[in-house]
């Protein structure tokens, strides 16, 4: 049964395919229940055309990039000059680049759970769409933590 699910579209589309066939070569051209079968074929056609349209704009969208920016106690924005795919903004991704990020005389990453609420309504508004710069507010202690060599 997990193969047919797994080939479901498939063996639907076989189907009908083989239906439209038999309709064709049984009835001929010529009938009534061809005439409808061609009117339902250019409905679907019309209708895997539209989606396949909203399908290959998901995937432009998700190959598009975001730009990861600091927002310091909503006072100023830092670039980091770092970016996601958008697809890849999620916040394991998120939290592990800033893990990775040199930071001057600290071994580990910590992350103010006041911003996290914050920090994950960002990404949410990334992942859909909305927003190309995904801001990570962060108080002027943490910032000072990063080593950037970047203007302000």
């Amino acid at each position: 049964m997990k193969i047919f699910q797994q080939y479901k579209v498939l063996v639907i589309f076989s189907v009908l395919f083989v239906v439209g066939l038999l309709v064709r070569y049984i009835y001929g051209e010529n009938s009534l229940l061809w005439k409808m079968w061609s009117s339902v074929d250019i409905s679907f056609a019309v209708v895997l055309g539209i989606l396949a349209f909203i399908a290959y704009r998901d995937l432009v969208r998700d190959q598009e990039q975001v730009r990861l920016v600091f927002n310091v106690e909503n006072k100023r924005e830092v670039d980091t000059g770092l970016c996601l795919l958008r697809k890849n903004c999620t916040r394991g991704e998120v939290i592990g680049i800033l893990g990775m990020m040199k930071r001057q005389n600290k071994t580990s990453f910590k992350y103010d759970s006041s911003h996290l609420h914050n920090l994950l309504d960002e990404i949410n508004r990334v992942q859909i769409g909305r927003n190309t710069k995904l801001f990570i507010i962060i108080n002027e202690d943490e910032f000072n933590e990063f080593a950037l060599s970047l203007t302000t």
